[in-house]
C-alpha cells in the first residue's frame, strides 16, 4: 500500500519536519517515528531515506535498528507505536487529535480521505 504522509497525525509530521531539516532527533522521537512507519506499512529503505537526514545517521547501524522494529530480526516481535498518553509524557503531543495512538488518527483520516474521493463530484 502506498504512504500517505499527508494524513500523518501532527505528532509524527513534527517529528519528520524536525528530521528533514537536519536536526538531532531524540531517542524517543526515532522510536516513535520508526515504529508508526512500521505498522503503516512503510519499508525499511523508505524509514532509512528519512532517517538519512539525521547529522549523525549512520546505514549499518540505522538499518539493523529498523529492522529490529520491524520484527524481522533478533525477538522477530514487531514493535508498537507509543500511545498518546505516552507522546504526551514526552512532550511529543503537539495536537488533541481525540485518538488514542498515532496509528489510530493515520487510519481514521485515510478512511475519510477514501471516502472523499469515492463520492461523486459535484460538478
Amino acid at each position: 500500500g502506498e504512504i500517505r504522509e499527508d494524513v500523518f497525525p501532527p505528532c509524527i509530521k513534527e517529528i519528520l519536519s524536525t528530521l528533514l531539516r537536519g536536526e538531532h532527533l531524540t531517542h524517543h522521537q526515532r522510536f516513535a517515528a520508526a515504529t508508526f512507519l512500521v505498522n503503516i506499512g512503510a519499508s525499511v529503505d523508505y524509514i532509512l531515506d528519512l532517517m538519512r537526514h539525521s547529522p549523525d545517521f549512520n546505514e549499518r547501524i540505522a538499518r539493523y535498528q529498523i529492522e529490529h522494529l520491524a520484527g524481522l530480526r533478533g525477538s522477530r516481535k514487531k514493535y508498537m507505536t507509543y500511545s498518546c498518553e505516552k507522546m504526551k509524557t514526552l512532550g511529543m503531543c503537539v495536537a488533541d487529535c481525540g485518538t488514542k495512538t498515532p496509528l489510530q488518527y493515520y487510519w481514521r483520516e485515510l478512511r475519510k480521505e477514501r471516502r472523499k474521493s469515492s463520492q461523486p463530484q459535484n460538478s
